[in-house]
């Protein structure tokens, strides 16, 4: 029987109930979530599980791998403690390490001093690290509350939002997984026609259209767990390719439309879409929420306005009667905060909140 591998997925403000339930449905024997303070969400899986969930979780912000744990009320306790980790599993002679410190009612409040103590425990099991760039970086996660400390390796590298496509942008540019996120509070399905008449710079949409092709949200980027030397090089190639095979191209031949007034940012909607492998099945297109074709239902119309904060406000209220006419049977999802969100005539609560560019935002559903 294959061995249990405690992992940790950092959730967004708000979405660790979201990123359980999407842990949950790996399956392969990943499971048993827990959530934590601090939008941490803990789970256990077989060897590969740290793979997976880099490879197929769609919200989370990165996967930690916990590699040690205990109390240390001094520093030489918690030199004695990261001294006992096998750091030579994550991290090569000739690689950088950086260590994020957060302490909350510890004696060791110093961020710093506890950085270089786990340095020094990783140069004790015979790994000489430079002083300058390096040949990678591996990044230590060192959280401690009320004396308990916890060493995690973070497996991902940069955040889980980055799946590689998105180099062009916009105003207020919406980050991949939090557009995922959105998609899942919004409870689409992929095989419900779809329109997001405010693309900016495409991500809802081509978040969506991603997911109607199944294609693995990590599929088509690096991460930090492949430079480690006890990474198991083969197993990760035959996720990938699994994963691959499991694509379609066409998307089953759903529509999916998106729209802006604005040149660039169609512009930028297109190029994304384009390094996202969805241009074959993504109608981009520049127009005004008045000018989109009628088309009939169901189907969701999900959108991120500018609503004043980042970017032009706009009259939310002349989106809901253009909506109307253009959309009259489609389910009407999208972002806003509350005070701005009433003008459009929504449910009395929200799907769910999130933090956007610093804003704080809700979900809302347009009220039938």
């Amino acid at each position: 029987m294959p061995p249990v591998v405690p992992l940790i997925a950092v959730a967004p403000a708000g979405l660790d109930l979201a990123v359980a339930a999407e842990i949950r449905a790996l399956g392969g024997g990943v499971g048993h979530t827990k959530v934590l303070r601090g939008g941490r969400v803990a789970f256990d899986g077989p060897p590969d599980a740290v793979l997976r969930a880099n490879l197929q979780l769609s919200m989370a912000e990165r996967v930690l791998l916990p590699v040690g744990s205990g109390r240390a009320r001094g520093f030489d306790q918690l030199l004695a403690l990261a001294a006992e980790v096998p750091w030579e599993r994550y991290v090569a002679p000739g690689m950088q390490v950086k260590s994020v410190v957060r302490s909350r009612g510890c004696r060791l409040h110093h961020t710093g001093a506890v950085a270089d103590v786990i340095t020094r425990a990783v140069q004790s099991r015979g790994l000489l690290l430079p002083r300058g760039d390096g040949a990678g970086k591996v990044t230590i996660d060192a959280r401690g509350t009320g004396d308990e400390w916890t060493l995690c390796v973070d497996s991902t590298g940069p955040g889980l939002a980055r799946r590689g496509y998105r180099k062009a942008t916009a105003k207020a540019p919406l980050p991949e997984h939090l557009a995922a996120a959105i998609l899942h509070l919004a409870g689409w399905e992929a095989d419900v026609p779809l329109l997001d008449p405010a693309c900016g710079a495409g991500t809802l949409a081509i978040e969506a259209a991603r997911r109607a092709q199944g294609r693995a949200p990590g599929l088509d980027r690096g991460f930090a767990f492949e430079r480690w030397p006890d990474h198991d090089a083969t197993r990760w190639a035959a996720l990938r390719e699994a994963a691959r095979e499991r694509l379609d191209p066409d998307a089953g031949g759903l529509s999916l439309q998106a729209c802006d007034r604005r040149r660039g940012a169609v512009e930028a909607a297109r190029s994304n879409s384009e390094r996202a492998g969805t241009a074959a099945v993504l109608k981009i297109s520049r127009r005004t929420i008045e000018r989109t074709p009628p088309e009939p239902g169901p189907g969701l119309v999900v959108f991120n306005p500018p609503y004043g904060q980042r970017t032009d406000p706009v009259d939310l209220a002349g989106w809901r009667r253009a909506l109307d006419e253009a959309r009259p049977d489609w389910d009407v999802v999208f972002v806003a905060p509350k005070a701005v969100a009433e003008g459009f005539g929504v449910q009395p609560r929200p799907l769910g909140k999130l933090s956007v560019g610093g804003v704080r935002v809700a979900v809302w559903r347009r009220q039938g």
